[in-house]
C-alpha cells in the first residue's frame, strides 16, 4: 500500500501552479537557447514518480509565426531516468509525443531563427579523425515514442532545368514510432506509417501507401526481421540483413553494405517513371534481392544493384506487349538488363531473348 500512497502523495505535492511556472520557465529558455524558437503549451503537469511533465497542446515557433509552428503535438511526456541521475548523467527514460506535426523546410522566419544560432556556434577546427561507433557518451534518450505524427518534408535536388528547381517530396500520416536504445550498439526500431505518398516533381512513385517494419542494431549487424509496403500500385515484403564495415582499433565506421529479399507485386509503371521509359505499365510479381552501399567514411559512392526474376500479368514495356512473359533483370545505375526472357501467348512461347 505504501509503495502505491507515496508516489500519489509525491506526485500531489509537486503538481502544483509553483511547478508549473518552473517548468515552463526552464523548458521555454532552453528551446529558445538552443533554437532561437520560442514555445508555448495549453497546460502541463508535473510528475514526481517518475520525474517527468506532460505538455498539452505543445506548439515551437518564430514570434511573428505563432499560427505557423514549426512543430506542434497535442501531447508530449518526458521522463527522466532515476539510475541517470544516481550516475550523475542525466537522461531520459522516454520522450513520447501524440500527434507530432512537423514540416520542412520550416516556416520563413524559423528557418532564419536557426540559421543565426547555428551562425553564432564557434567553429571547430575540422577534425580528420574518422567517424566512430559508439560514441563516448550514453545514449542521452533511453526510448522515442511517436504517436499519429505527421511529416511533410521537401527536399530540394537542384536544378535539372535552369530556372525550375526539382523536389522530392514525402508526406507520411497516422506515423507510429518506437526507438528502444539499449545501448548505442542495441537499438530496436519498429514503425507503421497509415499512409504515404513519395513523388519526384509531378512523377508519383506510391500512393497512401502503407508501411510496418521492424529493425535492429546489434554491434555491426543491422538486421531488418520485417519491411512491407502495400499501396495502389507496389506490394512488398522484404527481410535482410547489413553490416557496418569498421578499420582501425578504434571501430571507425567504414560503411554500410545491405542485403534484403524481397517478394514483390506491382505496376511496372514505377520502373517506366524511374528510368523514364514510355508507354510502360501493367502489373508485374516476382522475387529480387537488392543490395545497397552506403559510404560513411570513405571516398566510394552509394550504389545499388538489384537482381530480380519477375513475371509478367499483361504488362507492356516501351509499349510492347509482353503477354504472360517471364525474365530475370538487373537494375543499378548504369539502367536495365533482360536475361533468360521467355514471352508466351496462350500457353505457347513466341519469343525468347
Amino acid at each position: 500500500l505504501a509503495g502505491a500512497v507515496l508516489p500519489f502523495l509525491a506526485n500531489m505535492l509537486i503538481d502544483n501552479p509553483y511547478a508549473h511556472r518552473l517548468a515552463r520557465k526552464v523548458i521555454s529558455e532552453k528551446i529558445l537557447e538552443i533554437t532561437g524558437l520560442e514555445i508555448d503549451f495549453k497546460a502541463i503537469k508535473v510528475v514526481a514518480v517518475p520525474l517527468g511533465v506532460d505538455l498539452y497542446g505543445f506548439k515551437v515557433f518564430a514570434p511573428t509565426e505563432e499560427m505557423r509552428p514549426a512543430v506542434s503535438a497535442s501531447h508530449v511526456k518526458a521522463r527522466v531516468s532515476l539510475l541517470s541521475l544516481l550516475l550523475g548523467q542525466p537522461s531520459l527514460s522516454l520522450l513520447d509525443a501524440t500527434d507530432l506535426r512537423i514540416s520542412w523546410p520550416l516556416p520563413k522566419m524559423a528557418m532564419q531563427l536557426l540559421a543565426e544560432i547555428q551562425n553564432r556556434i564557434p567553429e571547430e577546427p575540422v577534425s580528420t579523425e574518422p567517424f566512430h561507433w559508439p560514441p563516448e557518451f550514453a545514449p542521452p534518450i533511453k526510448r522515442v515514442v511517436l504517436r499519429s505524427a505527421h511529416l511533410h518534408l521537401l527536399a530540394p535536388l537542384g536544378a535539372t532545368i535552369p530556372g525550375m528547381p526539382s523536389y522530392l517530396t514525402t508526406i507520411a500520416q497516422g506515423v507510429d514510432l518506437d526507438v528502444a536504445l539499449t545501448s548505442w550498439n542495441e537499438i530496436a526500431l519498429k514503425f507503421h506509417v497509415n499512409s504515404l505518398n513519395f513523388s519526384h516533381d509531378a512523377v508519383s512513385y506510391i500512393e497512401e501507401g502503407q508501411i510496418d517494419a521492424t529493425v535492429r542494431l546489434s554491434n555491426q549487424r543491422l538486421l531488418v526481421d520485417n519491411i512491407a509496403i502495400a499501396s495502389e500500385r507496389l506490394t512488398a515484403h522484404a527481410i535482410g540483413e547489413g553490416t557496418f564495415h569498421t578499420f582501425g582499433p578504434y571501430k571507425f565506421y567504414k560503411d554500410l553494405a545491405l542485403d534484403l529479399k524481397a517478394d514483390i507485386n506491382g505496376d511496372i509503371s514505377i520502373l517506366g517513371s524511374f528510368l523514364d521509359i514510355p508507354d510502360t505499365l501493367g502489373r508485374v510479381e516476382g522475387t529480387a534481392n537488392l543490395r545497397f552501399f552506403f559510404p560513411i567514411d570513405t571516398t566510394d559512392a552509394f550504389d545499388f544493384r538489384v537482381a530480380a526474376s519477375a513475371h509478367s500479368l499483361g504488362s507492356k514495356l516501351f509499349g510492347f506487349d509482353l503477354h504472360q512473359s517471364s525474365s530475370e533483370l538487373v537494375i543499378d545505375f548504369n539502367g536495365i538488363q533482360f536475361k533468360n526472357t521467355l514471352i508466351t501467348l496462350e500457353g505457347q512461347t513466341v519469343a525468347t531473348a
